[in-house]
């Protein structure tokens, strides 16, 4: 019999995070799982209708027995997020010490913040079983770069509770190279750090699912180019409106389809109309992932913004895997990782990350491509994927991490 395996993550189903076809694929492969999660909120900062305190606390969806512990919604402001951030560590902690769930491996999705690994390293160590952290963004210096915290004590403080949950870790998975070094600046075992890479969903490269064109994306001569996914601050955003407005100055006909939902979307919507570009932005709610690939393919290019720090050109977004899978060519605004990426791939335009006159030359250049030309960046970004970012290949791994006796 398969292993039981815990999954510890801040948001899963109904919200799109790569955590949810993980769980499911464990689930394919004969895995029991559980996961434990908070009450959905993200990213539009209220519960998810439907779900709260005496909502749907337990669900099971697809064979996944989803508990859902207490937490303080993530609001529109930094006070409520930080009250979401230790509401889960508060329930968490009590949940690790009570649960009567008998899991075999506990594995922890490693989104912001990551402290909330404790919850899973508290019950793995209760329960005297192995653990794997995936890491998904780097603290504390994440907290230096992205949140704009300097201070000393403070930072040194996390780097002693982060020191700790590396070392709590049966087993490290990193999904940037660059954050090797880092975690083992720390001391940690560099023999416990692998490298696993964010995979794309099987829905971006089925081509059944890219027959329906959707009615969002107008067919005018303009070039088409498309951003999908969370509307943060870190996706510096902003430098889209600031493009927009050099292109306008040269009458470059361009339109930035933006789809998704988050804590920016309302300040970029502003500078959109105080920039007077209206015309250059098309403004999509978020959709299911499964209508995504139908967007891509009505688009001529796909975007890609990260804000000029050090944390950001660590990162590889889980969007840049999506576009690569799906094959359409990408237009980068970001330094590092995604930098690299793209230019050993081959699919692509990539320029400094926050500078919009760079990004226009890029913009311009991709729109004077023939489509023979567009599509051999296609095919480039496609023939990457399969060789660096296969979910089969990444899953067996997993599997080998998770379960080494029965693999």
């Amino acid at each position: 019999m398969k292993k039981h395996i815990l999954i510890v993550c801040m948001h899963f189903y109904p919200v799109q995070f790569r955590i949810n076809d993980i769980a499911l694929d464990l689930i394919e492969r004969g895995y029991q799982v559980t996961v434990v999660t908070g009450i959905p909120n993200y990213p539009q900062g209220s519960f998810t209708k439907g779900y709260g305190y005496f909502r749907k606390r337990r669900e099971n969806y697809q064979g996944i027995d989803i508990i859902r512990i207490p937490i303080f919604p993530r609001g529109n402001n930094s006070i409520s997020l930080i009250l979401n951030y230790l509401s889960f560590q508060f329930s968490g902690f009590f949940f690790s010490l009570f649960t009567r769930i008998k899991a075999d491996h506990v594995l922890i999705y490693g989104t912001s913040p990551l402290i909330k690994a404790l919850t899973g390293l508290r019950y793995a160590r209760r329960r005297h079983i192995p653990s794997t952290l995936y890491v998904m963004d780097l603290w504390p210096e994440s907290v230096k770069y992205a949140g704009g915290i300097d201070n000393r004590h403070v930072l040194n403080y996390l780097a002693k509770v982060m020191t700790k949950i590396y070392k709590m870790s049966s087993r490290i998975l990193i999904s940037s190279l660059s954050y090797d070094q880092n975690i083992k600046n720390l001391g940690i075992d560099s023999n416990k750090i692998e490298f696993w890479p964010q995979y794309a969903e099987n829905i971006f490269s089925n081509p059944n699912a890219k027959d329906t064109l959707p009615s969002e994306i107008i067919h005018d001569g303009k070039l088409n180019l498309v951003f999908a996914g969370t509307i943060a601050v870190a996706q510096g955003l902003d430098i889209l409106v600031k493009t927009a407005v050099l292109l306008k100055e040269k009458n470059i006909q361009v339109r930035f389809n933006i789809i998704g939902d988050g804590r920016a979307k309302a300040d970029l919507i502003q500078n959109i109309q105080s920039s007077d570009v209206n015309d250059y932005f098309i403004m999509i709610d978020r959709k299911p992932i499964e209508m995504i690939p139908s967007y891509f393919k009505a688009c001529d290019g796909a975007l890609l913004t990260l804000l000029d720090t050090p944390i950001w050109a660590m990162t590889i977004p889980a969007k840049l895997q999506s576009y690569m899978a799906f094959g359409i060519p990408v237009i980068a605004s970001a330094n590092g990782e995604v930098k690299r990426l793209i230019h050993e791939a081959d699919c692509g335009y990539v320029s400094p990350a926050s500078d919009a006159n760079q990004l226009m030359e890029s913009i311009i250049k991709f729109s004077q491509l023939s489509i023979p030309q567009r599509e051999v960046l296609a095919s480039n970004a496609v023939h990457y994927s399969k060789k660096h970012f296969d979910k089969v290949v990444l899953m067996n791994r997993l599997e080998e991490i998770i379960n080494p006796s029965e693999v």
